[in-house]
């Protein structure tokens, strides 16, 4: 019954974006939100509150600004991959930060709200239309949950042709540093957790199943009945698969990596690693985030990963211009 109504869901939204080019300004038009609800929009909204991670990535890969934004703070002040104007957006977080301030939202008057969570139709529709970006399987739609939501906010946007010519830019950055890497190491992704400990990326991971695993061979492990993207993980594990590469990163506010990396060291089994003894252990102190909840953060993932991989390859992560040479010239 769920996959058949995620195909439902795809079917709208297909029957949508087949009937809409851009919309030009001021001409009405009508989407689909992942709750099957269909809502007119009178001319592509000038004010959007963007409720999410996915919602705040997808609208700055189509370079539009929301003017309230709800997410992971890191990304708000994320000038490299994000939107330069993110500090200057209006916040309407509540306590704790991840909870909508309605009242907040209220008072920065929208002219729509992109989410993802059913229950902020109940408490904003009052303010403004709620879009609930469907959270369609890949299963149903043949293709990774940030591409679907982008063709959806793209649709509410009224720009569903830019979505689409997002993710095949996207689709080309992919192929080309793929085409580029002189090698195939084995990597895996490991999370610095909260709790002091860490977590491997399981399989279900976005990251190392449509990214990193299209590039070099992404190893994760897959205990029976684990389905979370990330689960606690032993050095033994680690060393089983022992990998070429560990892209390590830090998901703690109370531990520091000096700290994390001086946990491991004292562990015998961490030293036999390949990638440990071949000094391929990658960290970026600065990137606390790794994760594929749109196509702005996919990029960011690749543009930071793939330089530090293969230093002497990409100096400096590929330009839109560079991929498109590398590209004819296979």
């Amino acid at each position: 019954m769920k996959n058949l109504f995620g195909l439902l869901m795809v079917l709208l939204l297909s029957s949508s974006l087949a009937q809409n080019s851009n919309v030009t300004v001021g001409e009405p038009y009508t989407v689909t939100d992942g709750l099957g609800r269909e809502m007119t929009l009178e001319a592509p909204p000038e004010r959007v509150a963007a409720l999410a991670n996915g919602p705040y990535g997808h609208m700055a890969s189509l370079g539009v600004v929301p003017s309230a934004v709800l997410a992971n703070p890191e990304m708000i002040n994320d000038t490299e991959t994000y939107l330069e104007e993110g500090p200057d957006i209006f916040w309407v977080g509540g306590d704790p930060w991840w909870e909508v301030d309605a009242e907040l939202v209220a008072v920065h008057a929208p002219d729509l709200i992109i989410t993802i969570r059913q229950q902020h139709v109940d408490l904003l529709s009052g303010i403004a239309p709620v879009f609930v970006v469907p959270g369609v399987s890949e299963e149903a739609t043949g293709e990774p949950l940030a591409y679907s939501e982008l063709r959806a906010v793209g649709a509410a946007l009224g720009r569903p042709e830019d979505a689409d010519t997002v993710i095949e830019n996207f689709e080309q950055l992919i192929e080309a540093y793929a085409a580029m890497v002189p090698e195939q190491p084995t990597t895996l992704k490991m999370m610095q957790s909260a709790n002091g400990g860490f977590a491997f990326s399981a399989v279900a991971d976005p990251l190392c199943a449509h990214l990193l695993d299209r590039i070099v061979t992404c190893e994760w492990p897959q205990p029976p009945g684990v389905t979370d993207w990330d689960y606690p993980g032993t050095l033994e594990v680690a060393l089983a698969l022992d990998p070429d590469v560990i892209v390590l990163a830090n998901n703690s506010s109370t531990q520091s990596h000096d700290e994390f990396l001086a946990m491991l060291d004292a562990d015998p089994l961490w030293n036999e690693v390949a990638a440990v003894k071949n000094d391929r252990v990658l960290f970026f102190p600065d990137y606390r985030n790794p994760i594929f909840s749109s196509v702005a953060s996919g990029r960011k993932f690749l543009d930071t990963v793939m330089p530090a991989m293969f230093p002497g390859v990409f100096p400096e992560p590929l330009t839109d211009e560079q991929v498109q040479e590398i590209l004819a010239n296979q």
